[in-house]
């Protein structure tokens, strides 16, 4: 692998953690206590590597409800994909739907 290869593997997986960090702590303190700081001392980088990656914190949001939505319309797609039946389908869709939350 090259340098330039590792280079956007390393951001990749920076931005990944910052979007980890960030759901994580809009979960459990909330959107309005969690500033771009608060996610930044949790990774152990500075807030300016944060705006790097992420206009404002709205837009950080918005990433992150994007990658949640997407996982659970993928995990949701999969039950329909697998089950033929349609109130089967639908069942474990709302299932899955609950426990996702």
């Amino acid at each position: 692998m090259g340098v330039k290869e590792r280079r956007e593997r390393n951001k990749e997986n920076l931005r990944q953690e910052i979007l980890d960090a960030a759901r994580e702590m809009f979960a459990t303190e909330g959107y309005q206590s969690v500033s771009m700081r608060k996610i930044a001392d949790k990774i152990e980088y500075s807030p300016t590597t944060i705006y790097l990656y992420f206009k404002d914190k709205n837009e950080l949001l918005n990433q992150v409800c994007d990658e949640t939505f997407a996982e659970l319309g993928g995990r949701i797609n999969a039950i329909m994909l697998k089950e033929a039946n349609p109130m089967v389908s639908l069942r474990e869709g709302m299932r899955e739907y609950i426990n996702f939350g």
